[in-house]
């Protein structure tokens, strides 16, 4: 018992050790496609009846992934309407996602009306990246007020215990829905903001509400969380995230204003690689009371100059008091061959250089024990040998008369020995056969032969014209001692 659970700790500290000791791997741009979808758009009317409404978009990848990727989506683009705005409820979730696509769902219910949603959506195949879609109960008995605000917090766990100083992780969210329900809508406000803070052992989701009375039933939200190499940063996905909040004082319409963002960029993100998207989407929004439209849209995203730009906008029939919302830069170096976690041009001796289908990179794969380069892994792809062995046909070989040594060096066979490097013949009673030697001693113990009777005879059949000869004396020789 005591063995077994031995064991069953030792597992869990292998497991341990190697979530903290692995290192983000390499992800080529091809396995990062970030694009832009419209659901419904305004005019089209395929979500403005007064009864419960879905829709189903199917979404294709404009390049084949090697393996099922992940699919984060990030709302940019609202305009809802309906008799009583605050009635409001509407759910976007993904659904079907494959190598070549995805679908979305769009929920609304009874009076809610959605004349336009877009979203961004960001698919990506790599073992470092994982995304969750959930949903909270927000309830005022569950929450904390803090300066006059509703507070609640969730526990996040993470996926991956790191080494802080090797591995940097990155979480973000963006909601895709809400459900509030009220009958006083003169007083009823939509207000939701969603933040994640990451602590040492775990990550707090928190949403913070201005509705202290308590209208919002359900949030629902997906979320990111993202593990990048802080050494060799120009080799895996970069992410930039920039979280920004726009106010507007109460009762205060933007009345179509665009509002500017401009945020400075990190000069680290200038020199590495390129930029293979932009993904935005709202995270935060209030509107205030009595206000029956929403419509808000961020646009006009573009990186130029080392500074990220982009607009919100909204219409005159519109008020904001807030919106958050999170934005990543996504940067990359595609590597000609990745070996070692490093960008190489070649690969080092005694490796070759294979596609690796499913990762979509060049890798460097070790070569048969005996060849110092090759085109395969096989003992018989060789195209160059370590010193000591001989190339035939593709294959490492022993130089003649010599044989492999379990320490994988060349050595000689048992009836050669090694003569001014080359291995020749043995020669007998030179000094180096010990087998006749000791067979000799053996029959002196025995019979009481003479040392010089046994050099008399040796001597004599050492001058034999040939071998075969030797032996037959030799044989006769002991027969008669």
């Amino acid at each position: 018992m005591q063995m077994r659970v031995f064991i069953q700790f030792f597992l869990i500290f292998l497991q341990v050790e190697r979530l903290i000791n692995a290192l983000p791997s390499y992800i080529p741009s091809k396995q990062v496609q970030i694009n832009q979808v419209y659901v419904v758009q305004y005019g089209d009317g395929q979500l403005s009846a007064d009864t419960d409404q879905n829709i189903v978009t199917q979404v294709t990848f404009p390049k084949l992934f090697n393996r099922v990727p992940q699919v984060l989506l990030a709302t940019f683009d609202l305009d809802l309407d309906g008799t009583k705005i605050l009635n409001s409820n509407w759910q976007l979730t993904t659904q079907g996602i494959s190598k070549t696509g995805f679908s979305s769902k769009l929920i609304k219910k009874g009076l809610q009306h959605i004349y336009t949603l877009g979203y961004y959506y960001l698919a990506i195949d790599s073992d470092d990246v994982y995304i969750f879609s959930n949903q909270v109960a927000f309830f005022k008995a569950n929450a904390i007020v803090v300066n006059g605000k509703l507070v609640q917090t969730f526990t996040i766990s993470y996926q991956r215990v790191i080494d802080t100083t090797k591995t940097k992780r990155i979480m973000t969210a963006f909601y895709t829905g809400y459900d509030q329900t009220t009958t006083d809508n003169s007083q009823a406000k939509l207000s939701i903001f969603l933040e994640i803070i990451q602590l040492q052992d775990y990550a707090q989701l928190i949403i913070t509400s201005e509705q202290t009375n308590n209208y919002m039933d359900l949030v629902f939200y997906n979320y990111m969380e993202y593990y990048e190499d802080i050494d060799q940063n120009f080799l895996v996905l970069e992410s930039f995230e920039e979280r920004v909040f726009q106010a507007v004082p109460v009762n205060s319409s933007l009345n179509s204003n665009k509002i500017d963002r401009l945020q400075s960029v990190s000069p680290f993100y200038t020199n590495i690689g390129s930029i293979q998207g932009i993904l935005c989407g709202l995270s935060g929004l209030q509107i205030p009371p009595k206000n029956e439209v929403l419509r808000l849209t961020i646009q006009n995203i573009n990186f130029l100059n080392n500074y990220l730009n982009y607009q919100y906008e909204t219409w005159q029939d519109t008020v904001i008091q807030g919106v958050t919302s999170n934005v990543l830069v996504f940067k990359q170096l595609d590597c000609n061959i990745y070996f070692n976690f490093q960008c190489v041009n070649s690969c080092p001796s005694h490796y070759f250089m294979y596609y690796d289908q499913v990762k979509a990179v060049n890798l460097c794969q070790k070569c048969y024990t005996l060849c110092s380069e090759c085109l395969g892994q096989l003992a018989r792809q060789c195209t160059k040998c370590f010193p000591g062995f001989i190339l035939s046909n593709g294959s490492c070989i022993c130089p003649e008369n010599q044989l492999l040594l379990s320490d994988n060096t060349c050595g000689c066979s048992e009836n050669y020995e090694l003569v001014q490097g080359k291995c020749q013949e043995k020669t007998y009673f030179s000094g180096k056969t010990v087998e006749l030697l000791n067979k000799s001693a053996d029959v002196m113990s025995k019979t009481a032969i003479t040392v010089t009777g046994i050099l008399t005879g040796i001597s004599s059949f050492t001058k034999s014209d040939n071998r075969n000869n030797y032996h037959n004396n030799f044989k006769t020789f002991l027969k008669q001692n």
